[in-house]
């Protein structure tokens, strides 16, 4: 049950490249890591090492040798996580493995497969955020590929999947960005938003959407009603932000300029 020695023994195999041995003590340290008397604070040490052995942090061979190593030790993670499946840890040091790789949808199944053991409601806290990132950068890597309408529908399955996660509150962010700038959506644009602050109202970014919110419903969607509401709405939610005054004069503008009604702006 003494896991230090599994993960030195890979350290001091890997630095002989002795790369069959390297495995074993690997594959013995995830089996030891499920013993009660097993520590966590060496388990956790064990998923660093492995992982440093994946990154080549040692140098302890040559580029080649140890990108070849790299399916191989996916592959150890992966028996380790169906021979032992209550042992969370693994699961993370194996979709950190594919995130790596950019194996973006198949990390985010492990990270899923790991809440469906995990017991305590920090541990899926945790994971719920490892799946949430996987699925971002899926959708993110789609955006930066220019394939859009593909990246939103990965946003939106992120937002109804995990809807908690500070990740969501940046795809809708991104959602927002896509359906006004690219899509040219601008009532999309607008849910986005209203989402993104209906799920994480605490969030500092909330007074800067609702703002952003306003200016879109008025002069991307003519909804001056609509803008106007928007900004009342910023000053009853946010009545101590320093760009209240910005927002009352927002509506009188809108009075002004866009309704022509002057003893309304007036007013404002």
């Amino acid at each position: 049950h003494k896991i230090v020695d599994y993960y030195e023994l890979a350290h001091h195999y890997a630095l002989q490249q002795n790369f069959e041995r390297v495995k074993w003590a690997f594959a013995k340290g995830f089996d030891a890591s499920v013993h009660p008397d097993a520590q966590t604070d060496e388990s956790r040490r064990l998923c660093q090492e492995i992982d440093r052995v994946y990154t080549g942090q040692y140098e302890f061979a040559a580029e080649e040798a140890i990108t070849a190593l790299k399916p191989e030790l996916i592959a150890l993670c992966h028996a380790a996580v169906e021979r032992v499946p209550r042992n969370v840890q693994n699961y993370w040091t194996l979709g950190q493995m594919l995130g790596r790789e950019k194996r973006w949808e198949e990390a985010r199944a492990v990270y899923e497969s790991a809440l469906q053991v995990v017991l305590t409601e920090r541990g899926k806290m945790y994971y719920e955020c490892a799946a949430a990132g996987a699925i971002y950068q899926l959708a993110y890597a789609l955006e930066r590929n220019k394939e859009y309408a593909e990246a939103m529908t990965a946003y939106e399955e992120l937002v109804e999947a995990f809807p908690k996660p500070w990740h969501t509150r940046t795809a809708l962010g991104r959602m927002a960005v896509l359906a006004k700038g690219v899509l040219k959506d601008p009532a999309r644009a607008v849910a986005c938003h209203r989402r993104l602050i209906a799920l994480h109202p605490d969030s500092d970014d909330c007074p800067r959407v609702q703002l952003e919110m306003a200016d879109i419903l008025r002069h991307d969607l003519k909804d001056y009603p609509g803008a106007i509401e928007a900004c009342r709405t910023f000053l009853r939610s946010y009545p101590d932000d320093d760009r209240c005054p910005e927002a009352q004069l927002r509506i009188g503008e809108i009075f002004r300029l866009d309704l022509k009604e002057t003893e309304a702006a007036v007013r404002e």
